[in-house]
Parts: C-alpha cells; structure tokens; sequence
C-alpha cells in the first residue's frame, strides 16, 4: 500500500508541474466543451467594457485605444486600422522557405524587419507585428521539447504575398485579406484552393462572434489575440488582452473579448493564438506591460 501510494504521489506531482510548466500558452485550446458558457454574460460586462472609446491617432489610419480596470483586475490593448488605406502594406512571418519552421520572437522579429527595411527604398514609416495562428513543435505537440527549442510546425493556413508557407486545417477558422486589403473571416479553413482569391491569410482558432452574434465558448479567462471586423470587411480592430501577470490582468474569455469587439463596432471576431504567444509591437516598441519572450511560429505584419 505505502508503495502504490508514493507511485500515486508521483503521478499527482508530476502531472502539477506538466500544468504549470505549460501554463499561459493558448495554443490547442479546447472549444468542444460549451456547456460552461455563462448565460448571464453581460451581467458583469461593466468590468471589461469600456463605456466610451476614445481612439488616439497612431499614424494615418491607424488608431490606438487602451484600457485598464485594476480593481478586476485587467489590461488590453486596442488597435483599428483602416484597410482601405492605399498606403498600407500586409505582410507577415514566415514570407520565404527558409523562414519556415524557425520560431523567433517578436523583439528579434522587430530587428529583423529593421535590418531588412535599413537600405530599401521602400522604407516603411509606420510598422506593427502581431503574433497569428497556433503552433506546435516539431513532433507536433505542445510539450516540454517545443518550449525548449525553436522548431515551430504552424498549425493551419498561412500564406503571405500569394504564397502558402503552411496548409489548411478545417477545424479552425482564418482571416484572409484580398488585393485591396478587404478582410473576410472564414469559420473553416477548408481548403488551401477556397483562398486562391487573397493574397494573405492567417489561420487561427475559431469565430467567436458573427454577424453581430457571440457564440458561445468556455469562460476561461487568458492572455488573448484576436481580431475584430466591421460588416464591410473594411475596419479591422486588434485585440491584444494581457494576462502573463495574473496580478495586474486576469485576462479574458473567448465571449468576453467578442462583447469588447461589438462595443467597437465590430460583426464578425476571429481569435488567434493566445496565452504567452500574445505580443503587440508598434514602431519599435512592446506595447504590452511585459516582455515576450515565446518564439511563436507566425506573425501578420502592417506597413505603411
């Protein structure tokens, strides 16, 4: 018996430090439980819901709004872009063969792109990286190995000026950007051929709001990307939610962030990779109260 049971204590102990070893990553989360969804949403939405939005001009067409609530406590940052700028560039990472598979972070992202743009004539005056779809590591799971090394396999579509770096997954959604920048979010990414017509598309995890709708999903609280979209497929709102520190934001739901996205005026939400992969660089700058240390598989990148 005192042998079964110090076996069971191992067992428990072990499986403790797995969960808290791979803590804060959204990649692979769950949608298939729905039964915890919280009726009474909007019951507390007071707490997460800015009641005026009040956007600062970063650079013609984009803006920046950020809110924080410390008695919920919670940090996130907003950011609306205007698509039908003439002027604005969507690109991403990877965006050639020998990119794929290397993860980096977004700082070294940032000084990559730096490098590159040093002694172009295009030369963007305006820049933004956002981390994109979920990934695993070269086994194709999430476990201690992907935390340790750099190997990233991206897990659904990518693709970036008319080229695909990684193929469908049908059980998760997209967003995918044509010639003039309009954006559409599909709830499936069926087939590599349905985005012939885009010359971007980014995979994420599923469509959490449609047509004005929120569909339901588990509260589970976290660090979040996600995207938001106006009807016309013309505005698009970045959501980046902090909650690497528990203590100055709890993060939030899949529900949560969609209600935030209706306030902006946004029909249809899209959710990307999450928990630590959650990064928001601007010009240069983390806009977000920690650094991000993940090497994440894929990013979108606007320039201007």
């Amino acid at each position: 018996m005192e042998a079964k049971t110090k076996i069971q204590k191992f067992k428990v102990a072990g499986f403790l430090l797995a969960a808290v070893f791979l803590a804060g990553c959204s990649t692979f989360s769950s949608s298939s439980n729905l039964t915890n969804f919280t009726e009474n949403l909007k019951k507390n939405s007071f707490e997460y819901v800015p009641e005026i939005v009040e956007w600062s001009e970063l650079y013609p067409g984009f803006s920046y709004f950020y809110y924080e609530n410390k008695n919920f406590p919670l940090r996130y940052h907003c950011v609306k872009v205007d698509l039908k700028n003439p002027e604005l560039k969507i690109s991403g990472y990877p965006k050639k063969e020998e990119e794929i598979h290397q993860g980096i972070t977004v700082k070294s992202l940032n000084s990559k792109l730096k490098k590159e743009n040093k002694n172009s004539e295009n030369k963007p005056s305006f820049q933004m990286i956002v981390n994109t779809s979920p990934f695993a590591g070269k086994n194709g799971k999430w476990d201690i190995y992907a935390h340790i090394f750099s190997y990233r396999n991206i897990v659904g579509i990518h693709k970036v000026e008319n080229k695909i770096f990684s193929k469908s997954v049908p059980k998760y959604a997209a967003i995918a950007f044509k010639s003039d920048n309009k954006a559409v979010i599909f709830d499936s990414q069926r087939s590599d051929e349905e985005f012939s017509d885009y010359h971007a598309v980014f995979g994420g995890f599923f469509t959490t709001l449609r047509d004005f709708q929120i569909r339901k999903f588990p509260q589970i609280q976290d660090s979040r990307t996600a995207f938001g979209l106006t009807q016309d497929g013309y505005t698009l709102f970045v959501l980046i939610v902090e909650a690497e520190r528990k203590h100055y934001s709890r993060g939030l739901s899949y529900p949560e962030c969609s209600e935030i996205f209706l306030k902006l005026g946004a029909a249809d939400a899209i959710q990307m990779d999450g928990g630590g992969s959650a990064c928001l660089f601007i010009n240069g700058k983390n806009y977000l109260s920690y650094s991000t240390i993940r090497k994440n598989a894929s990013f979108i990148v606007f320039e201007q």
